[in-house]
């Protein structure tokens, strides 16, 4: 499986995402720094790191199918259902400061955040609830939804509501737009991450993750107004992308456009190994739990110096690899080097040594975009 490295077009919405992260990394006065020095040690830990488990197809397959036992087994139609109703309602699992966050059991084990989520639509499934349905999804109901998510301890589910409402709205367009088909859906793409991206922020709200800037803080920001960031766009391109990797299915000729996935967990990553830094303001800020509202400078800064940090991490780990190995002598079975690959190690690497990134809080900012 081999991946184009054509630039993407100018108006591609990974392009867009790149030319915002850039503004951003522009503006001056910002709370958040980029570590040039910092983004090169890291990509050479992460080249380290890929060259005890080097990344093929079917590794990347074998990853991701029936991780942490919870993605689906096999690359097939019923997972593709899946990943879009788990990509849906991909967000905001963070809880209180110091408190109890939600968390799910199912088959003896208790899981919390995103695995929460899968554990949940999982158990669903088993009872006999079609949670993969477009036509169920479109008219849940928020009581069927409570009893869906229901928790292992008092913390509900976090913006139930809201969860209601992207699904209603994701299974109402599959109907209408799509013949109540996420294989439809993805076929419409023809075999391109960045017109599957399009296809999901022009059709579906929740995934259109972007935020009106404020105009005239520089000359990029004021002749655009927004600002694209795309996260759950891209992170189900990247997850149907992983789950058929094997089969070559959906092996998006464009997949090396994609950038990393600017959620609250990633960045936290970025900031331990000091890639991006933040001011001693948004440092105490985040330390004390304190909500950013989505939009706020430091949340849109935040999101940005990740994303651009991630683009100099790979474009070095390119440079170390070729240094290294040689362009000719590289594995054919090698998978490419792409912010894909990377936001998955970062994401594993937070997710594995919470406690040793604690250091460096997440940004709490209650958004359906992550």
């Amino acid at each position: 499986m081999r991946e184009s490295n054509a630039a993407a077009t100018p108006d591609s919405p990974t392009d867009s995402v790149r030319s915002s992260a850039r503004a951003i990394t522009a503006l001056a006065g910002s709370g958040v720094g980029l570590n040039i020095s910092a983004c090169h040690a890291a990509a050479a830990f992460l080249v380290r790191l890929n060259s005890t488990n080097p990344r093929t197809p079917s590794s990347i397959a074998s990853s991701w199918l029936g991780a942490n036992g919870l993605h689906p087994p096999a690359p097939d139609v019923s997972a593709l259902s899946w990943i879009f109703v788990v990509d849906t309602l991909n967000f905001c699992f963070w809880g209180p400061l110091g408190g109890p966050r939600w968390s799910v059991s199912h088959n003896g084990k208790t899981y919390e955040g995103y695995w929460a989520l899968c554990a949940s639509i999982n158990r669903a499934l088993e009872e006999g609830i079609p949670m993969t349905d477009p036509a169920f999804y479109a008219k849940v109901s928020c009581s069927q939804l409570t009893h869906i998510f229901r928790s292992a301890n008092s913390v509900p589910v976090p913006m139930l509501k809201s969860r209601v409402k992207v699904l209603n709205e994701a299974g109402t367009v599959l109907t209408k737009s799509f013949n109540s088909s996420v294989e439809d859906l993805v076929a419409a793409a023809n075999g391109s991450a960045d017109n599957l991206i399009g296809l999901l922020v022009r059709n579906f709200s929740s995934f259109n993750d972007s935020v009106l800037a404020s105009a005239g803080t520089n000359d990029h920001v004021k002749s655009t107004h927004r600002l694209f960031f795309y996260k759950r766009a891209q992170i189900f391109v990247a997850d149907v992308w992983a789950c058929f990797a094997a089969t070559n299915k959906y092996p998006f000729h464009d997949i090396g456009n994609l950038t990393m996935f600017a959620d609250y967990r990633v960045p936290q990553a970025l900031a331990w190994l000091g890639a991006i830094e933040y001011s001693p303001k948004v440092l105490q800020a985040l330390a004390s739990g304190e909500e950013l509202a989505h939009g706020d400078p430091r949340e849109i800064q935040i999101r940005g110096f990740s994303i651009h940090a991630v683009e100099i991490i790979r474009q070095e780990m390119e440079r170390l690899t070729n240094q290294q190995l040689g362009q000719t002598a590289r594995s054919k079975e090698s998978a490419p080097i792409n912010s894909v690959m990377i936001d998955f190690a970062l994401w594993d690497y937070a997710t594995e040594h919470r406690d040793q990134l604690a250091k460096f809080p997440i940004h709490r900012t209650k958004s359906v975009y992550y």
